[in-house]
């Protein structure tokens, strides 16, 4: 009987979300990201970018603690790359919510550096999500893994793998084993600007359509910064605008970012992100 509910309780999600898939592949994203379409695989950002690739860490040059809040979203995450670091990692908690399900995520982040350019990061999150239709708990352990490259201080590639399932659960595929991966550029421009494109795919979904996101972030002064992005997904026929603004003392930093309203199908979110250095 669970497990006639359950499959009532994805069918519903799939016709109300188009499909669960494209639900699992999106808000993931803190302010700094949100606000530029969901960009930032290539970008090393202290507030948000460990959870976006990890490979990222190795960049990093201070030990960093933040935090994200939306309605349907709370994650915290401290990053450990100091000089005495024995290596670069973090850990992080997420807290998703919707009308369909509850999920918490549990996360350990690891990275090598190869070379002052090249980095390969491993984030393991073991996941705890919850049906309300029958307040039924699944668990399982997944991992992304992601790589950087940054061959100077105006160019960075980014590249990841997430969702890879190293347990199942009794959902069917389509539920528990979805991976994203995700390619992504940026480029600064004279310290005043940086651009940020990203491209995704989805498991499970036709080969054709892709998510494409892209950003622009510019420094009003040495703190303040504001933020513009777009976000054309092509799976769930999603698209939207964002913006926000951003404060990034020497002490600590405060980010808000917007996202508008998707043709009815997505509701308008607001996000606010705080990190600090320890």
């Amino acid at each position: 009987m669970n497990k006639i509910l359950v499959l009532l309780s994805l069918l519903i999600t799939f016709v109300s979300q188009n499909t669960f898939a494209a639900v699992q592949a999106q808000n993931i994203f803190g302010a700094v990201s949100l606000a530029t379409g969901g960009a930032g695989v290539a970008i090393v950002d202290l507030t948000d970018s460990a959870l976006l690739n990890a490979a990222v860490i190795p960049f990093y040059s201070q030990r960093q603690v933040s935090f994200s809040y939306s309605s349907s979203r709370f994650a915290g995450a401290m990053v450990d790359n100091g000089r005495d670091a024995l290596f670069p990692a973090a850990i992080a908690y997420e807290q998703h919510s919707n009308d369909t399900y509850k999920k918490k995520l549990y996360h350990l982040i690891l990275a090598y550096e190869f070379s002052p350019k090249f980095s390969l990061g491993l984030d393991f999150h073991y996941d705890e999500f919850r049906f309300l239709a029958i307040d039924e708990i699944h668990k399982q352990t997944l991992v992304n893994a992601g790589l950087l490259w940054q061959p100077n201080k105006t160019w960075s590639l980014g590249l990841t793998h997430r969702n890879v399932a190293l347990t199942d659960t009794d959902l069917p595929d389509s539920v528990d084993r979805v991976t994203v991966t995700t390619l992504g550029a940026s480029y600064v421009y004279q310290n005043l600007a940086q651009m940020r494109f990203d491209i995704e795919t989805v498991e499970k979904q036709p080969s054709d359509r892709f998510i494409f996101k892209i950003g622009i972030e510019s420094y009003i002064n040495d703190w303040i910064i504001t933020r513009f992005g777009y976000r054309n997904d092509n799976i769930a026929s999603q698209n939207f605008g964002t913006a926000g603004v951003g404060f990034a003392g020497p002490q600590f930093g405060l980010h808000y970012a917007y996202q508008v309203e998707a043709n009815n199908t997505v509701d308008p979110l607001h996000v606010i992100d705080l990190n600090f250095p320890f």
